[in-house]
């Protein structure tokens, strides 16, 4: 009974071990949760309250991407590229610099309708509103990819059936 006491005693005087919160995600200026503002967004597309801008900076990480980044009640709402495959390690150390360590890392294998097989690795930073995931081998294989989730999204439309 003494022992079960004393545990019992040490679990409720010992310090709190919460976790650390999780960092907010910001890109190029945008921060998530934040309101943009009209003018950086002025040279983007608005499509029914959506607000899209695609290749809107020239370069990530050193490198040439294809950016897509969208917004949705006026804040940041995803971020989607795709570069060179080649630029992989450049965009993970340059992500690492920035965001730390990854709070996941997987690798999963690929196999194409020949039989071929690749290995794809996926790298994952948490956010306190969303998640970053790096893969090197995007929807094709010469090209990596990376995309934010932020959970403020665009809300769900019915279907639109007019056919």
């Amino acid at each position: 009974m003494r022992v079960i006491l004393g545990v019992a005693l040490a679990l409720f005087a010992a310090p709190s071990m919460a976790a650390d919160p999780l960092p907010v995600f910001d890109f190029k200026g945008f921060v998530a949760g934040e309101v943009v503002s009209a003018k950086a967004l002025k040279d983007c597309d608005d499509r029914n309250g959506e607000i899209s801008c695609r290749n809107k900076f020239d370069k990530i990480a050193g490198v040439f991407a294809d950016t897509r980044i969208r917004f949705a009640h006026g804040k940041l709402s995803s971020v989607y590229a795709t570069a060179d495959r080649a630029f992989y390690p450049a965009f993970r150390d340059a992500f690492a610099a920035k965001y730390g360590k990854p709070c996941k890392v997987e690798a999963t294998t690929l196999k194409n309708s020949y039989g071929a097989e690749f290995e794809r690795h996926t790298q994952i930073w948490c956010f306190a509103t969303g998640k970053l995931y790096l893969e090197d081998i995007g929807s094709n294989l010469s090209q990596l990819t990376f995309g934010y989730m932020d959970d403020n999204q665009p809300p769900k439309k019915e279907p639109k059936i007019d056919f």
